[in-house]
């Protein structure tokens, strides 16, 4: 089964508060205010002069296992929201390859999974590998995006705030450490849209909490287990408000999803749960041994768990 040998991610040093975005985001105070309190929002990482690539590489070197197994590495492969990276003429995801000393490898982008692609990934990843039967073959994912400062990019009105952090994981086709025990995800096409008028809006919202539960409930089906196996659930940081319904939903206790880095790195795309990864394990949040589940939604009705073994 596929295995993550390794997850790293990389917060930029640089934070900005909701009330610095403000005026360039065209957020008034009472809108603060809402994000802070409600939403569970109070700062973001940002990345200041460094662009896509650089983020992609530094959350690339985070991971410790890849260096020294370089020729090992088959697969890059990037989970992006965004449709366009830069300029043309460059190639972004190609040079960070590049700079993380595995040039050889096959390099692409996956796209339209929006926030929930990360897992969509991880997956494919594993697939790859296991066609191959290369058993020490290994690929790199990466995830997180750079916004385009004071614009759309960088505010989900009324839902989130997005942050410049990123995230890499190292993925086996085999290991008996962070084991892959199941993928799910489902599609509301009808709502495949950026925008929706507030009627569409309103629809999505009333099935945003059933079709979580019932994108986990598929995916803990799959793996054989049940929620209340579960240790922890690692989430994408839409916000916290949202997570209420969704705990209620599943009936779970909110102390089991680990939220405890939205207030300061706000949503980052599809890192969130990997970023949510790395602090849950380094305040031993995860044992060796423990279930646990990845949640993702993304933008045009896009929803997607993961059950995976500690």
């Amino acid at each position: 089964m596929t295995s993550l040998v390794e997850l790293g991610a990389h917060l930029p040093p640089q934070s900005a508060t909701l009330a610095e975005l403000a005026a360039p985001l065209g957020m008034s105070e009472q809108d603060v205010q809402v994000y802070t309190k409600f939403l569970g929002m109070s700062e973001v990482r940002v990345a200041g002069d460094a662009d896509y690539g650089d983020l992609l590489v530094a959350a690339g070197r985070t991971l410790t296992a890849l260096r020294g197994q370089e020729h090992r590495v088959r697969y890059v492969i990037a989970a992006r929201s965004m449709q366009i990276t830069g300029m043309g003429r460059r190639n972004p995801l190609h040079e960070a390859a590049a700079r993380l000393g595995v040039p050889h490898a096959v390099t692409l982008t996956l796209t339209q999974r929006f926030c929930s692609g990360t897992l969509t990934a991880i997956d494919l990843a594993g697939r790859l590998l296991d066609a191959d039967g290369d058993a020490d073959g290994l690929a790199v994912v990466l995830a997180g995006e750079k916004c385009i400062p004071h614009t759309f990019s960088q505010l989900v009105d009324g839902v989130a705030v997005m942050g410049d952090s990123t995230a890499a994981c190292l993925v086996a086709p085999a290991g008996d450490r962070d084991v892959v025990l199941s993928v799910a995800t489902r599609r509301l096409a009808r709502f495949g849209t950026l925008t929706m008028a507030p009627e569409e809006y309103k629809e999505y919202s009333r099935l945003y909490a059933p079709t979580i539960s019932a994108v986990v409930h598929d995916a803990l089906d799959r793996a054989g287990v049940a929620l209340a196996d579960v240790a922890l659930v690692l989430p994408h940081h839409v916000n916290v408000f949202s997570w209420r319904g969704v705990c209620k939903e599943l009936g779970l206790a909110r102390d089991r999803v680990h939220l405890d880095l939205l207030p300061v790195t706000g949503h980052c795309f599809g890192a969130d749960q990997l970023i949510a990864h790395v602090d849950a394990a380094r305040k031993a949040r995860l044992e060796q041994g423990d279930l646990y589940l990845m949640v993702a939604t993304g933008l045009g009705g896009e929803f997607a768990a993961m059950v995976l073994r500690r």
